[in-house]
């Protein structure tokens, strides 16, 4: 079941979450990079790192499959038509943003 917007859990005991759609980075100060696919990141006490990744995808139900989880063991968080993840990283621990006029949608 997709979720909206991430939120900081109380408890280090957390589920693994899938990020899913397009996805908007800055190789380099002069190159804007755009990709569709999903990212699986580490719950739990060590949350924020990022397990495997899976690009040129655009089904969800593939990317489940291709990062190898199981709907029901991660939580998934799904940019809406219009939306996009900006991840950014301090140290190894991974910060996702949701920028600009992100929409989110429930499956």
């Amino acid at each position: 079941m997709a979720s909206d917007l991430p939120g900081t859990p109380a408890s280090g005991d957390t589920k693994d979450q899938v990020f899913f759609g397009r996805f908007i980075s800055t190789p380099t100060k002069d190159e804007l990079q755009i990709t569709e696919g999903a990212i699986l990141v580490s719950g739990g006490k060590e949350g924020g790192v990022i397990l495997t990744s899976a690009w040129g995808i655009k089904k969800l139900k593939q990317a489940l499959k291709a990062l190898g989880v199981e709907e029901e063991e991660v939580e998934i968080y799904q940019t809406g038509e219009q939306g996009f993840f900006f991840p950014g990283f301090i140290g190894k621990w991974l910060t996702m943003m949701l920028v600009g006029f992100v929409l989110q949608e429930s499956l």
